[in-house]
């Protein structure tokens, strides 16, 4: 979803936002914690800027998977030889 942050701030509240923590996934990368989101002059900052526990439990859960450190519950890891 694209928000831009003066309507996010408008729609959960610039305060509560300190509190909050998000992060995006995608299917080439593993987690990228969001530390700020900018409109304009605008910056809040999330998390204090810091990663969540949320981020940080399914980066670690990715990468053990992708490192053969777990294994794959959906079978997608294919190996290359």
């Amino acid at each position: 979803m694209s928000l831009p942050a003066g309507i996010l701030a408008d729609k959960i509240g610039p305060r509560r936002l300190i509190s909050l923590y998000l992060f995006g996934a995608g299917t080439a990368a593993v987690i990228s914690p969001v530390g700020q989101i900018k409109y304009g002059d605008e910056v809040i900052t999330i998390n204090d800027n810091q990663t969540g526990p949320v981020a940080k439990k399914y980066y670690q859960a990715i990468t053990d998977i992708q490192y053969g450190k777990a294994d794959d519950p959906m079978g997608w890891v294919v190996p290359v030889i």
